[in-house]
């Protein structure tokens, strides 16, 4: 069953953001995975978001692959 991480990003230091997003990417790669969602501000329809928060989500083909990542 595919398993997903989804996480909440503040990003402080774009230029170091970057630099995480290529060695996160080739990380989640090498354990199957891929970015559905990468970096999106969300359009809050009801609530509120944090302002400058990023939304990442990552599948992997099952949870044992999250995991071992």
């Amino acid at each position: 069953m595919t398993a997903y991480v989804i996480s909440e990003v503040e990003v402080l230091d774009e230029d170091q953001g970057r630099r995480y997003r290529e060695l996160a990417a080739d990380s989640i790669a090498r354990h199957g995975g891929q970015h559905i969602v990468r970096g999106a501000e969300p359009d809050v329809v009801e609530g509120a978001w944090p302002k400058g928060q990023r939304v990442v989500v990552v599948e992997f083909p099952d949870i044992d692959r999250l995991r071992s990542w």
